[in-house]
């Protein structure tokens, strides 16, 4: 083979090929990102050469062209990949393939090939492969650039909204020592009436929350553990288990017993769901 006259330098490339560069201001613009070519140790010196020629044949017909070295990442701007192979074929011949992709999953979108029937012959067929490239990916450019119209959905009639249900009433009752009483009380009330209920004393349903234990291992990452009691009107009386719950590093007290308040409520949402039906 002819190696001198096949060997460019990809940066001496036409303006419109760019090397890769992550995050660089030309990312945004490009189009196509060309990758290395896959060769043996026996062809991998044709690799380069091939790959100049695809890019140069892709700028010459007016596709941006981001050109990706072997250890880069395809850039997030290009919308299609181009990459292939370079192998032995049959006796002296060469194979070339150059596989066309959806950056996105990898899909194969198309594939071509070309065969050299030599090493001698390789660079004619790898412009024959370039020169049937192109139309190729400017097909699929002009198909990605179609946007689909977007039906315009009919404006619907105003409606007179119907009149908002009555909130919901119910009485709480925390009991049991600190520190874990108060941030548990405070964390129930936000959270009733952040799901529109009425704390109401007196009201029908009833909510207990009774602080039966609450174990704080001290260090510089403070845990705890809580049982509480949760009594549901008549229709449910169960004492919760939390895990252990972590702290952070150098957390005072209160901040951990608002954070095991928190967890008590998190277990005990699925039971307050099935008897007050209106709990988020």
């Amino acid at each position: 083979m002819q190696a001198m006259r096949f060997l460019p330098v990809i940066v001496a490339l036409a303006p419109s090929i760019a090397l890769a560069q992550p995050g660089g201001p030309e990312a945004a613009s490009q189009s196509v990102a060309l990758l290395p070519l896959d060769a043996g140790k026996s062809l991998e010196l044709y690799g380069q050469p091939v790959a100049s020629e695809l890019a140069r044949a892709l700028a010459s017909g007016n596709i941006d062209v981001q050109v990706v070295g072997p250890r880069m990442a395809v850039p997030a701007a290009a919308r299609l990949i181009v990459d292939g192979t370079i192998k032995p074929g049959t006796g002296e011949a060469i194979l070339l393939s150059i596989r066309v992709r959806n950056p996105a999953d990898g899909t194969v979108l198309d594939t071509l090939s070309a065969t050299a029937s030599s090493l001698s012959n390789i660079d004619k067929a790898a412009a024959d492969l370039a020169a049937r490239v192109v139309p190729v990916i400017r097909a699929r450019l002009t198909v990605l650039d179609q946007k689909p119209a977007v039906p315009v959905e009919p404006t619907p009639p105003e409606r007179t909204p119907p009149p908002a249900a009555p909130p919901i009433e119910l009485s709480m009752s925390v009991l049991g020592a600190e520190p874990l009483r108060a941030p548990l009380a405070a964390t129930l009330l936000a959270r009733a009436e952040s799901t529109q209920h009425v704390v109401r004393e007196g009201s029908a349903t009833t909510i207990l929350l009774e602080v039966r234990g609450y174990e704080v291992v001290a260090g510089a990452v403070p845990m705890a553990r809580a049982r509480v009691r949760l009594a549901i009107g008549s229709q449910f009386d169960r004492v919760l288990f939390t895990d252990t719950v972590v702290g952070d590093k150098g957390m005072a007290s209160d901040a951990l017993a608002a954070r095991v308040a928190q967890e008590v409520l998190v277990i005990a949402r699925p039971h307050l769901k099935r008897v007050v039906t209106s709990w988020r």
